[in-house]
């Protein structure tokens, strides 16, 4: 239970700190064309992205600002009010493709066991109802593990002793670069993408799921 409060406050934190700096940029674009970015960054094109509690901050950030056009949780738990009351930015998780915990888990004697499962299953079921409510996109890279979705295995001599999958490091990378890249080109640039297809057939070792939005649903939210 301590572990949780303190996540949802460094969430909340860091998404004002994310939000912060959102708003020092778009004093760097200015609109007289004397600042440093100007028309080189679009405050009308903005997109977050958030690897492991950083997709937990991302998420808290959109729901935090409307600017914020498209947002990817690459790997992450949800913290916060992103988790609890959802919010309509179009969105895109990426994750390995472990299995989830079996119920059983959550009643493990191991109290490392039980509180990942918990979290696991919670986050699951909470991505799935906000999924099915606003419309979005999930995706899976098979042979993927957490540490993927960092730089951490190009960096490395011996990936899988960093804790990387079995997945060629460059072809992971390749892979969720390809689908961050379109997803934002969809988003935030009008730019339909064939990639964000269900059964796309570029890179088999995805799994891609879309979702529609749901209008007439009601969102019901799983509890924290």
């Amino acid at each position: 239970r301590h572990t949780l409060e303190r996540a949802e406050l460094r969430v909340r934190s860091q998404a004002k700190d994310a939000i912060f700096v959102l708003e020092q940029l778009k004093a760097t674009t200015g609109e007289n064309g004397g600042a440093i970015f100007s028309g080189r960054l679009d405050p009308a094109a903005i997109g977050v992205i958030g690897y492991s509690f950083g997709g937990a901050v991302a998420f808290q950030a959109a729901w935090l600002d409307p600017r914020i056009r498209a947002v990817v949780n690459m790997d992450g738990w949800m913290f916060g009010d992103a988790a609890r009351s959802g919010f309509p930015t179009p969105r895109l998780y990426i994750s390995d493709d472990s299995a989830l915990p079996a119920p059983s888990d959550t009643q493990s004697k191991d109290a490392a066991t039980r509180f990942s499962a918990e979290l696991n299953l919670g986050d699951d079921r909470r991505s799935r109802d906000q999924l099915s409510h606003f419309g979005g996109y999930r995706l899976q890279v098979a042979g993927t593990r957490h540490v993927n979705f960092s730089d951490r295995p190009l960096r490395v001599a011996f990936p899988r002793l960093a804790g990387a999958g079995p997945i060629d490091p460059a072809r992971a990378a390749l892979i969720i670069g390809r689908f961050t890249t379109a997803f934002f080109d969809e988003t935030l640039k009008d730019q339909p993408a064939q990639l964000l297809t269900e059964g796309q057939t570029d890179f088999p070792e995805a799994k891609l799921e879309v979702w529609r939005q749901s209008i007439a649903r009601p969102l019901a939210m799983s509890p924290q």
